[in-house]
């Protein structure tokens, strides 16, 4: 890891029914390794990988997609915990993207019902996975760049000098979000979180949502 570059982490495979993003992921990496190469060398990757630190996690839910791919039919989507209470076969585990530390189990966005698809765990970041994910982008990102307290801290901006990024890839919806989703209002970081949506928009078309 070098401090002198951007850093951006990208992840997919959270949803285990979701099969297209690790393979997007995946074929995303592909592009800027072989971009790179010295011989057949893409100008603007070369440019960004000479600026910005991009590290990519296809499976974030390694279990989860084992169930999914063995038993397509149950779409799984949640990871292979069996501890939470739920006895239905079908419908027991963690959704990994509720299991967040940031606004956990915060009311409308997630279940305490452990056979709910999302079900949100019995506690922040309970799980293996999500642990695993957040000491990951806390050892990637700098000090200065993350928030002691997040939801403390969530009506004070980043800034424009801020040099990370965060994106995870979903095959369900058609949107670019960004903050906020636990409620109907804007981030301190809007204009810019917008604005990169806004890019995105341009070249998958698909419809943004966000807050306020």
């Amino acid at each position: 890891s070098s401090n002198d570059k951007g850093k951006m982490l990208i992840t997919s495979g959270v949803h285990a029914r979701e099969w297209a993003p690790p393979e997007l992921l995946g074929r995303f990496v592909e592009m800027l390794v072989h971009g790179y190469d010295d011989d057949d060398a893409d100008a603007d990757i070369t440019w960004v990988l000479q600026h910005i630190e991009i590290h990519a996690i296809l499976y974030v839910n390694p279990d989860g997609r084992y169930m999914a791919e063995k038993y397509p039919n149950l779409q799984w989507r949640k990871n292979l915990n069996p501890d939470g209470g739920c006895r239905d076969d079908a419908g027991y585990g963690v959704d990994i993207n509720r299991n967040m530390d940031f606004m956990w189990a915060y009311r409308g966005g997630s279940s305490d019902d452990p056979c709910q698809s999302d079900y949100h765990g019995h506690e922040a970041e309970s799980e293996p996975e999500t642990r695993a994910l957040a000491d990951y982008a806390r050892s990637l990102f700098p000090e200065g760049q993350r928030k002691n307290d997040p939801e403390g801290q969530k009506n004070t901006p980043f800034g424009e000098d801020i040099t990370g990024m965060y994106v995870d890839i979903h095959s369900s919806g058609g949107y670019v979000y960004y903050p906020w989703g636990h409620k109907d209002s804007r981030s301190p970081d809007d204009e810019a979180l917008q604005a990169l949506g806004r890019k995105m928009n341009y070249f998958n078309d698909y419809l943004l949502w966000a807050g306020g």
